[in-house]
């Protein structure tokens, strides 16, 4: 899980929103990484037959300067060609728009996704379907050059759909196909997830399009998010639901998983993505009678106490969470994106603890803790905090300041 938390500052901050007062918040943080493959663009250019054509002595001119009109009026994209066996076919699509007549080729370009435009800026996809012969499904899809990701029908809603993103140079794509009654070739260095249970069952899906009821399994193998292709170069992912049994109930807070992946992400209630996979795994869920789980609501009044004063922290929230409130220790949890706002005062620690994306809106809020970090988030998704438009926010760490250098 990728723990991030509000980073020491010293100053009174004003942002253009609002404003943050920050008071010796002091703790550590993480910052993550991307990187960015970029590619040289290549010029494809073509020329057009006229529909009429004049004898004059100025033939030679005229065409000379037709030329040069088609070279400035040029086209920038990348080609892609499909290398594929006698038991599947191509039909490539303009647009991400999958429900239109597609076209049969062994050749696509580059282009906008909604407009169909020839794109050369690194930015344009491919849009195609596989049609097999009866009997056969995909195998393997293998691409070669530079793109971002190939997507399957989990996001192009169609069944044997695929989208290449952000494809930054020509590419080679080849497919080939396997019979629908052969068995999978399982190597020893795959990477396989157990699954051990409590009061639950555990259904897997091959790729990330969790539509059907998937398969009820007690082991699983990392495999590509699109294609379903077993991997192990520690890019595989695991998708999978859960199903309770009667009167028990289950969040991610009630899986626990050894080995090594990145992280577990909540897909929706119930529907679970283990992600980048690079060793065996063992996946323990239990789920807890329903009578014990903390009542979920979108806001929370918390009193809390300091210098005699009572102080009220109002807590309102875009999606459900569950809370717990404990010795001046708030903490609350959040399954589904959510954007948390709090407004009014506070003295103590406030935790967050997220599967998805998540942002803490501050609406004109007083943090103060001398024990603890006043706001900590922790998230597998990303974090963000902010401040309101016209509001005035202050957060106080009190804690001692400890010279790391005398330690």
């Amino acid at each position: 899980m990728t723990k991030k938390t509000l980073s020491k500052l010293l100053l009174f901050s004003t942002v253009i929103l609002g404003s943050v007062g920050l008071v010796g918040c002091s703790s550590s943080s993480e910052s993550e990484s991307s990187e960015v493959s970029t590619s040289s663009e290549k010029t494809n250019s073509s020329t057009t037959e006229g529909d009429s054509q004049t004898s004059t002595d100025n033939t030679s001119a005229s065409s000379a300067s037709s030329s040069t009109e088609e070279q400035s009026a040029e086209e920038t994209y990348y080609t892609v060609t499909f290398n594929v066996d006698s038991n599947v076919k191509v039909y490539v699509y303009e647009t991400q728009d999958m429900t239109l007549e597609g076209t049969e080729s062994t050749v696509a370009y580059s282009r906008d996704g909604d407009t169909g435009e020839l794109l050369g800026d690194g930015t344009g996809q491919i849009n195609f379907k596989l049609v097999f012969v009866d009997g056969y499904e995909v195998d393997n899809i293998s691409i070669t050059g530079t793109y971002n990701k190939l997507k399957g029908s989990a996001d192009t809603g169609v069944e044997n759909g695929y989208r290449i993103t952000k494809v930054q140079s020509d590419l080679e794509v080849t497919i080939t196909s396997k019979s629908s009654d052969a068995e999978e070739d399982i190597v020893e260095s795959d990477y396989k997830a157990t699954f051990t249970t409590e009061h639950c069952s555990v259904y897997v899906y091959e790729t990330q399009d969790t539509t059907g009821d998937g398969t009820l399994a007690t082991e699983a193998y990392a495999r590509d998010s699109a294609t379903g292709n077993i991997l192990s170069d520690g890019t595989g992912q695991i998708n999978f639901r859960v199903v309770c049994d009667e009167g028990y109930t289950v969040s991610a807070s009630n899986i626990t998983i050894t080995g090594t992946y990145n992280n577990l992400k909540v897909v929706s209630e119930g529907y679970y993505r283990i992600t980048k996979i690079s060793s065996d795994l063992t996946v323990n869920i239990e789920a807890i009678a329903s009578s014990t789980v903390a009542d979920t609501l979108t806001s929370v009044s918390i009193e809390s106490t300091y210098s005699s004063q009572t102080l009220t922290l109002n807590v309102n929230a875009t999606s459900e969470f569950s809370y717990t409130y404990t010795d001046n220790l708030l903490t609350i949890n959040t399954e589904l994106e959510n954007e948390i706002t709090l407004d009014g005062s506070y003295y103590g620690a406030i935790v967050v603890n997220s599967y998805s994306d998540v942002c803490v809106s501050l609406n004109g809020v007083t943090l103060r803790s001398d024990t603890v970090c006043p706001l900590y988030i922790s998230t597998t998704g990303d974090a963000e905090i902010s401040a309101k438009k016209n509001t005035t926010n202050y957060v106080y760490d009190d804690r001692a300041y400890v010279d790391t250098e005398d330690t």
